[in-house]
């Protein structure tokens, strides 16, 4: 079986409908390392903005971007390790359909950060698990035609007709009804509003769209593997994982770099190495906890060092006979948009401080004495 062979149609090719008609031209280019994860295998690429690549535009007028210094030393890195064995993950795409050219949202996808985060951080040894590497393959251009072709019809990795996707026991999805910015790799956070984490989100008079932060939360890419796959087609059930690390900002909290993975469960309906439906099972609140936790780990830590540099400083004062500074000390709490600590909170926040203050002042009279 070819990997990069042909694919009969499946079914009944379906005709050009109002969910397929080309979407307006964009003045934005994207190389959308964070979104769909997918490969430069094309081996087209795509414009710059004043010297930068947009990698991610999830909401009109919001895009996350990197310098063309910084793509050019991914694609260096990533060089250098596929010149020593590493394989890059694989996707189907073709620069016509039924004869003609391709109508890309932003102009083909190349995707050097998210190739390379895949390279270095993928569990499942390429070429060992021959039937796994074929059903990435079908999950990995899926990604790429959901989030860059403007045309469903174009889609060469869904049965047009009959495929849909569904999300644990939600409503289906059909393949020309998902929008750009409704897949994060193989997460489809179409719903992600409307779901049990926008009470959460309402709670914080947040914004901001959760998947415009999900984006820009890891901005060196969210790659999605196949871990295992328990049958054989037409019925494929696998196991999948996506990860990524936290180097970019959540809710205003820098990231530290430490990995945030989500871990979920599928099953696919293959006709003729076409998807006529993927189930996807896994819990939105789990990536969204996971980051949560990883700024949570972050907030406690640079106050550790806030606290020492200001009792070092405060010590300084007292030595050389200037006068402590009486505000108080406090680590700013993470602020959501519009909120501000109430009056009882700061009173307690104040006292805490006031009474920090003047136990150091006891201390420093019992030892003159």
């Amino acid at each position: 079986m070819s990997e990069h062979g042909s694919h009969p149609v499946c079914a009944k090719t379906a005709t050009t409908s109002p969910a397929s008609a080309q979407s307006p031209i964009s003045r934005f280019h994207r190389i959308d390392s964070v979104s769909s994860c997918s490969s430069t295998a094309s081996g087209q690429s795509q414009g710059s903005t004043n010297g930068k690549v947009l990698l991610f535009v999830p909401v009109a007028g919001s895009s996350l971007t990197a310098s063309a210094s910084r793509m050019e030393k991914a694609q260096k890195e990533l060089d250098a390790l596929i010149a020593n064995g590493a394989k890059l993950p694989s996707r189907v795409m073709k620069e016509l359909v039924n004869g003609e050219p391709i109508a890309w949202r932003y102009g083909a996808p190349e995707y050097v950060l998210t190739d390379l985060a895949y390279v270095k951080g993928r569990m499942r040894e390429s070429g060992t698990t021959p039937l796994a590497s074929y059903v990435e393959e079908r999950c990995q251009t899926f990604i790429m035609e959901a989030t860059h072709k403007a045309r469903y019809d174009q889609w060469q990795s869904v049965c047009q007709e009959t495929f849909y996707l569904q999300v644990n026991d939600e409503a289906r999805v059909p393949g020309g009804s998902i929008f750009e910015n409704d897949m994060l790799g193989l997460l489809y956070l179409g719903n992600v509003i409307k779901a049990s984490v926008s009470a959460d989100y309402e709670d914080r008079n947040e914004s901001q769209d959760p998947r415009a932060e999900l984006a820009e939360a890891f901005p060196d890419g969210f790659p999605m593997e196949v871990l295992d796959v328990f049958t054989e087609p037409p019925r494929c059930y696998f196991s999948w994982r996506q990860w990524g690390l936290f180097t970019g900002k959540y809710r205003g909290v820098k990231g530290d770099g430490s990995k945030v993975e989500i871990r979920g469960f599928a099953e696919m309906m293959l006709d003729a190495s076409r998807i006529r439906s993927l189930r996807l099972f896994f819990r939105q609140r789990d990536l969204f906890d996971g980051l949560q936790q990883a700024t949570d780990r972050v907030i406690p830590t640079r106050g550790r060092r806030e606290s020492a540099a200001t009792s070092f400083l405060s010590s300084t004062d007292a030595v050389s006979g200037r006068a402590t500074r009486t505000a108080s000390i406090t680590v700013a709490p993470v602020m959501y948009n519009g909120s501000t600590p109430n009056s009882k909170t700061s009173d307690i926040i104040e006292s805490l401080a006031n009474f920090t203050l003047r136990q150091k002042s006891i201390t420093g009279s019992r030892h003159d004495e």
